[in-house]
This record gives structure tokens, sequence and C-alpha cells, in this order.
């Protein structure tokens, strides 16, 4: 069992043995997004896939649940909002951050605000708060700019509700909300419900100090409806981006009483299943290219040795007499009668 987070992070207490897909089993929740062109479909591993738009600088890229996620940072294309910003390259390995906005980059996380950072994931930080860590930045964009949609909450209940006072959140943008609703209807027994749009203008749940969980690089973020972290307050926000923020030691625990067993399903499904963008297929492509042309340069060197060795294998045995100058007439009697290929080489 191997610790995901800081050891003074409030999620400490939760240990996961591995962050496998669930094997099998297909969607049931809500697998679509507006927005995204071509939609939404099931993937080998039970997950949604859908192809990133033109708006968002990398058209033609797809998203995927359960996707490994990796691949060079490349620069964002003239038809982002942030072209020629560093993206890509983060992988499922490293999705986990804390409780803390700003936390859990691959690459590029230095300071303590994000406006200007890299998007590691591709996918935007969630603007949580008004002016919360330069978050404004990604606040302002529509359905078709936002890789994955509008930010979107869900509320997560388990089945045995209301008898557990425990009410979760996710909040991200909309193709992965859908996505890890479906994962956690299935691996956790969470009800089924509808995702509703984040307002945050109108001080919408989950505020900055309910998050308990933050995943790749404050794109999508758990919460809980009784935490209440004051070192994630925008109270005590730091004045700037070289001004360092509070330890993690700092954090409110967790509240007790808490089903440890539901948070921990919560936390793992969450970190299996939620979208990255694929990894180049191109790369792929291009090394089972160079791949075969070196297995196939080496197959023909072999094979013009072959010839070579029985040639000159033959013409010497005819030059001292031991071998008749063969006639069109004279039948081969087995493979070591070619006069040439690999056969000639192993054999003759």
């Amino acid at each position: 069992m191997a610790l995901i987070y800081s050891p003074d992070s409030p999620m400490s207490r939760i240990t996961i043995s591995s962050l496998h897909p669930r094997k099998g089993g297909g969607s049931k929740g809500k697998g679509s997004t507006s927005g995204s062109k071509g939609g939404s479909t099931p993937t080998r591993k039970g997950g949604s896939s859908t192809r990133l738009g033109f708006s968002s600088g990398v058209s033609g890229k797809t998203m995927s649940s359960y996707s490994p996620g990796g691949g060079k940072p490349f620069k964002l294309g003239s038809s982002s909002p942030f072209s020629g910003r560093l993206a890509g390259g983060g992988t499922r390995a490293q999705v986990f951050g804390n409780s803390r906005y700003g936390s859990g980059y691959p690459y590029g996380g230095s300071g303590t605000y994000i406006d200007y950072r890299p998007l590691p994931y591709v996918f935007y930080p969630v603007p949580i708060y008004p002016d919360y860590y330069g978050s404004d930045t990604y606040a302002h964009f529509n359905d078709t700019q936002r890789p994955g949609g509008n930010v979107s909450v869900v509320i997560l209940q388990g089945n045995n509700f209301p008898h557990t006072p425990e009410i979760y959140r996710v909040v991200g943008d909309r193709f992965s909300v859908s996505a890890v609703l479906d994962a956690v209807v299935i691996d956790c027994s969470v009800q089924n419900t509808t995702l509703i749009s984040f307002d945050l203008t109108a001080n919408s749940y989950p505020e900055p100090e309910q998050i308990i969980q933050w995943y790749r690089a404050s794109t999508f973020g758990l919460s809980l409806d009784s935490y209440n972290n004051s070192a994630s307050l925008p109270s005590n926000m730091p004045s700037s981006n070289n001004t360092a923020p509070l330890p993690l030691s700092a954090d409110t625990p967790l509240p007790n009483g808490l089903n440890m067993t539901f948070l921990s399903c919560l936390n793992m499904t969450i970190g299996a299943s939620i979208p990255l963008v694929d990894p180049p297929r191109s790369y792929q492509y291009r090394r089972g290219i160079l791949i075969g042309i070196i297995l196939a340069a080496i197959v023909g060197f072999l094979f013009f040795v072959g010839v070579f060795i029985h040639h000159r294998r033959q013409r010497r045995l005819r030059n001292l007499g031991l071998v008749k100058p063969q006639t069109s007439n004279t039948a081969k009697t087995g493979p070591c009668d070619l006069p040439c290929g690999l056969i000639g080489f192993f054999c003759c």
C-alpha cells in the first residue's frame, strides 16, 4: 500500500494499492459533453473518449478515461486562448495533488499563483473562486474554448444516503465530471444524478476551503460539504506569486466519523478514471515503422549473405571437381539444392 499524498495532507490517511482501471463494465451515467466534436464514445476499458475541438489549440487530439496520458510537452496552437503556452505530457501516475489549489503540477509549478503556469494536462484549472491564486485567467471561456466543456459539478452520495451525512462533490470540465460519475456509480455504488453548471459569480459549491483533494494540476477537485480547511480560505491566500503559502501542516483535519472506505473508493476511482489526453499515436506509429525497417534490413542482409556464401561454396566445389555443373534438366532434390537465399545459408 503506497501513500499518494504529502504526510501533512488531510487525505494522508487514505492509501491505495494501485491505480488500475476497473475490469469490464459499461457506462451507466451521462456520457456526453456539449461543445466537444463527435461526442463521447465507450473505450475498451469501459470509460469515455472524445476529441478536442479546434478552439482548444490541440485539434485532433483525443482525451479518454483511463488513458495513461504522457507524450512530449508541446506549445498550444494559435486557435487556443493560450497560444504558445507549453502544454501536455502529464501522466496518470502524476494526477494527484493535495488539498491546496495549484498542487500536482508535473512541471512548471513554481510560485504560488497559477495564471502563467503551463497546462501539463491541457485542461484548464478550475476557477474555484474570484481572484483565487490567479484562477480568473481561466474563468471566462465558453463551452467550445474550454477543453472538456464548461465547468460543472455533481454531488456524490452513496446508496445508503441519507443514513450518512457525507456529501461529496466533484468539480471540473463537463466531460471529466461525467466520465468520473460513470466510474464511481459502478465502482463505489454512488447514486447516479445530474450534472449542474458551476457558477463562479453565485457562490456555488464547492468553495475552496471544502476541497479535500485536487487532481490533474488543479483542473479537477473533490470536495466535502462538511469540511472547512482554514488554510485554503481566500483570506489566507498569499499576497503575491512570490509569497509562500501556509504549510500543509496547517490544514484542518478531515471531520471525524467519515466512512473512509467510501472516501478511499472515490479517491482511487477518480485517480484511475479521470480523463487524460491520449499519448500521440503518430509517435507510436513512427516507432513501429522504424522497428519494421530495421528488421527488414537485417533480414535482407542475411539473405544476401546467404546468397554470397552459397555461390562461393558451389564455385569452390566445382573447381575441385567435387560437384558437376548443373544442367537445365537437373531436378532439385531438396531445399539445400536451392542456389540462393536463407535456406542455402543455413543448410547448404
